[in-house]
C-alpha cells in the first residue's frame, strides 16, 4: 500500500512530506518481518531510509537484500542499524549471510552515552586550552563514553565484521564517530577499514565512471585566519597539476566545477544553523555558501574532502533523509567524501590534511583517512582532535591508482 501511494507521489518534496507522518509504519513493519527472516527486515530498513536520495542517484531497483548483498565483497561488510521506539534492530550484512541482532530497550541508554560524549567533545572544543592540568582525565573520559558505545553498537555483531566495515547509521545514531568506538584494547579503526553510508544500497550501487580531470583546491578564508589557505596550498603541493582557488567569487567557483575532478578539496570555516539545524553552509567572502548552491553548481568529484566544521552533521527529515552540505555533495554527483562530525581545530585539520595527501594516491581512501587520523593522533591522543573526520562512500569510488 505504501509502495503505491509513493510511486504516484511526483516531486522530491512531495515524497519527503508524504513520510512526515507515515514513518512510524516501519517501526512495526522492520519487527514483523524480522519474524520471516533477516533478509525481509533488512529490506524495510532500507525503504525506511533515504529512500528520496537514493532513487535519485540509483536507477532501477537495488535495495533488495540479494542486490546488497552481491554488491559486497568478501572481506567487506555492512552494520546497519534501525530504530523503533527504545528498541535497536542492527543487520550485519555480508556476502554470504545476513544478521539482525535485535536489542531491546536500549535506545533511551545509548542516546544518553552519545549525548554525554557530544557534550565532552563541544566542551574540548570551547574550553581545551584552560584545562592542560585535567587533560590526561579528559581523555581517560572519552574513551569511556566511546567504550560504552561500541558495547552496545558493535559489540553484538563483532563476530560479523570483516577488514571493511560501512555503517549505516539511523536517527540520532547518525552523530557516532563509529570509526573512534573503543573495545577496550584498540579503537575500531585500528583494526578495521571503517566507512559511512546513507544506506546499503547506496553504498553497494556501483558508482558512475567519469573521465575525471584534474584535483581542484579551493580554501576561502576570512580577515587574519589565514590557516586554510596555508592546508589548501600544502595539499596541492602533492599533485603535478592542480587548479588552486583563494577566495574565489561563486561564479568562478561553478566555472571551475564545470569540469568532472578527480579531488576537490574545499578548506574554510562552515557551519549549521543552532534552532532548526535544517541550513547548513560555507561561509565566503560574498556571504553564505549553501547546500542550495552546490547542488546547483553540479559538483563532479570522485573525492570531495572538506575540512570545515561540521560538515558531516547531517540534519534530518522524515525518512532518514539526509539534508545540508552532505546531501548537496551526493546528489551533485560525489562518490567518496571525507568530511567532519565536529568543530574542527585549524591545526588538527592542516595535519590531517598534510598526512591525507602523502597516502592518498597509494593507498584506499579509507585506509588515507585512518593513516591522518593516526598521526594527529600521535601529535594529540584526546578523540576529540582526531577522530572528527569520517569517510562516507560508494562502493568502487576509490581514486584509480
Amino acid at each position: 500500500m505504501l509502495d503505491s501511494l509513493w510511486n504516484r507521489l511526483g516531486s522530491d518534496d512531495l515524497k519527503m512530506s508524504f513520510l512526515t507522518d507515515r514513518e512510524n509504519v516501519y517501526t512495526h513493519l522492520v519487527p514483523l518481518a524480522l519474524q520471516q527472516s533477516a533478509e525481509s527486515a533488512l529490506e524495510l530498513s532500507e525503504k525506511a531510509r533515504s529512500r528520496v536520495l537514493r532513487e535519485q542517484m540509483i536507477p532501477g531497483d537495488f535495495n533488495t537484500a540479494a542486490s546488497i548483498q552481491s554488491g559486497l565483497g568478501d572481506n567487506e561488510s555492512v552494520v546497519e542499524y534501525f530504530i523503533a521506539g527504545n528498541d535497536l534492530y542492527i543487520f550485519a550484512v555480508r556476502r554470504d549471510r545476513v544478521v539482525c541482532v535485535h536489542r531491546a530497550g536500549v535506545v533511551g541508554v545509548i542516546q544518553n552515552h552519545w549525548l554525554n560524549l557530544d557534550r565532552h567533545f563541544s566542551s574540548c572544543g570551547v574550553k581545551w586550552e584552560y584545562m592542560s592540568a585535567a587533560r590526561s582525565h579528559l581523555r581517560v573520559t572519552a574513551e569511556t563514553h566511546l567504550q560504552k558505545l561500541y558495547e552496545e553498537l558493535v559489540r553484538p555483531v563483532e563476530n560479523e565484521i570483516r577488514g571493511s566495515v560501512v555503517f549505516v547509521p539511523h536517527g540520532f545514531l547518525h552523530g557516532i564517530p563509529f570509526h573512534a568506538l573503543h573495545d577496550g584494547r584498540a579503537f575500531l579503526m585500528d583494526t578495521r577499514a571503517v566507512m559511512y553510508s546513507p544506506s546499503a544500497s547506496l553504498y553497494c550501487a556501483p558508482a558512475r565512471t567519469v573521465d575525471y580531470k584534474e584535483p581542484l583546491f579551493i580554501a576561502f578564508s576570512r580577515g587574519s585566519h589565514i590557516s586554510s589557505i596555508g592546508e589548501i596550498e600544502e595539499a596541492a603541493s602533492h599533485f603535478q597539476e592542480a587548479t588552486v582557488l583563494i577566495n574565489p567569487a561563486l561564479g568562478e567557483i561553478a566555472e571551475a566545477f564545470e569540469k568532472p575532478r578527480e579531488l576537490v578539496h574545499i578548506a574554510g570555516h562552515a557551519g549549521i544553523d543552532a534552532v532548526g539545524g535544517r541550513l547548513s553552509w560555507i561561509e565566503t567572502p560574498e556571504g553564505r555558501l549553501t547546500g542550495r548552491d552546490l547542488t546547483d553548481m553540479h559538483i563532479r568529484a570522485r573525492t570531495l574532502v572538506i575540512t570545515g566544521c561540521q560538515t558531516a552533521r547531517r540534519p534530518l527529515r522524515p525518512g532518514d533523509e539526509w539534508l545540508g552540505l552532505m546531501r548537496a555533495f551526493y546528489t551533485a554527483g560525489a562518490s567518496a567524501i571525507v568530511s567532519a562530525f565536529w568543530d574542527i581545530r585549524a591545526e588538527s585539520a592542516r595535519r590531517f590534511a598534510s598526512e591525507f595527501y602523502k597516502r592518498f594516491t597509494t593507498e584506499s581512501l579509507s585506509v588515507a583517512v585512518r593513516s591522518a587520523s593516526t598521526a594527529v593522533r600521535e601529535w594529540e591522543p584526546h578523540p576529540y582532535f582526531w577522530s572528527g573526520f569520517g569517510v562516507f562512500c560508494r562502493r568502487g569510488s576509490e581514486p584509480r591508482r
